[in-house]
Formats: structure tokens, sequence, C-alpha cells
């Protein structure tokens, strides 16, 4: 499971020309989990951020973001929890390898870590809640292309693998992802000559929606 941290790697194509971007961002993330080797759970998480970018030259940027789990849902082996309200917090290095021409295709990489805290409730009425945290280690690359300096389409693969613990029932465990990976496609839009906009989504692996707005400075 990926913490919900929000589309990250198009604004690389900016970096050159501001220093700093200030950025917020919503996500909506749907993952399948498997603890100790053989039960199933589902997971759905929504999440809001705030993402601070800087350039640490033409081609790199460095990104860090914060915020809270606003909620979501955890179900399986016919038991239903409820995730209350939690912190998430990440770290994104992205490279631009080429295209730094417009109409010409760029690739960009990526690596980062990410971590979210949270607690889960079931629903049959539970008074305490149990500890539920995910912590990420992620690769991603994006294939893109900007076009006439205010739309960026690109698609989008990103791996990821690191450990889900939860407290259920007073027990410790231990679950990751099933599939370890999410392809999607995304678009960054310019709103003008400081402000972007971006829509960023995954069809395969792990699904996840996610809206980011920008500011360069």
């Amino acid at each position: 499971m990926s913490a919900p941290v929000g589309p990250t790697g198009c604004e690389v194509e900016r970096a050159r020309e501001r220093n700093l971007r200030l950025g917020a961002s919503f996500a909506h993330t749907a993952s399948s989990l498997r603890f100790d080797g053989e039960a199933d759970y589902d997971l759905t998480q929504q999440a809001a951020l705030a993402t601070l970018a800087g350039a640490l030259g033409e081609r790199t940027m460095l990104q860090l973001s914060l915020g809270a789990v606003l909620g979501g849902d955890l179900s399986g082996e016919r038991r239903s929890y409820d995730v209350e309200p939690g912190v998430v917090a990440g770290l994104v290095l992205a490279h631009r390898f080429f295209g730094a021409q417009e109409h010409e295709p760029f690739v960009t990489t990526s690596i980062g870590y990410s971590m979210s805290f949270a607690r889960s409730r079931e629903r049959t009425g539970a008074r305490e809640g149990a500890a539920l945290s995910a912590s990420d280690a992620r690769l991603g690359a994006l294939v893109g292309v900007t076009l006439w300096r205010t739309w960026v389409p690109y698609t989008a693969a990103r791996f990821f693998a690191g450990p889900v613990l939860w407290e259920q029932d007073g027990l410790e465990r231990t679950g990751s992802d099933r599939h370890h990976y999410a392809i999607g496609a995304g678009s960054t839009v310019m709103l003008n000559d400081r402000t972007s906009l971006t829509v960023d989504g995954s069809v395969l692996g792990e699904r996840t929606l996610a809206f980011a707005l920008s500011a360069a400075f």
C-alpha cells in the first residue's frame, strides 16, 4: 500500500523557470492488501496534502508533502472497519532525462518515500481504534510531451514496496499491497504563467485518482 501523496513528477518540467512551487493536492487510493500471507483486505483512503517543491538544477526537483488522511474503509474476512483521520508525509526526488523543448517528448523518473499513520475502528461498535500505519518506497517513470506551453499529457508507471502494520484484536499483523505497481495517465494544464492544475489516475494495480494545484515563485 502506498500513502496517498498525489501526483508528482511533471512539475520538473517547469522547475527551471521558478525556484519554488507551493501546492495542495487531494488523492483517493484503493488498494488490495494481504496480511500475514493469507488474509485479503480491501482498503480505500482519501488524503489532502500541502506540497513544497524546489529545483535542484534545470532537470531535478525535490518535493516534500505533509497532510492528513481524511478517512477511509478497510474490509476483509467478513469484517469492516472505518479508517479514522490521521497524518501522511512524503518525499520525492524527480529527474528529467531529456525533452527540454516544446513538442519534444520527455522522460522523467522519480524515487520517493512516504508514510501514513491512522487508526481503524470496527463498525460493530468498538470503543477504541487500532493503529494502522504504512510506509512505502516508490520508483516511478513519466513519459509525456509539452504542447503549446500550456498542456502536458503523460503516461505513468510506478512501482512500490513497503509494509502495512495493523493492530487487530490486540495482535500485530503485517501486510503489503498485493500488486506493488500502479499504471495510468495524467494531464497538467498551465492556468497562467505561475499556476498549474494536474489530474492523475491509475487503473492497473493500485487504483488512484488525484488532483493537484500548484503555484511557482
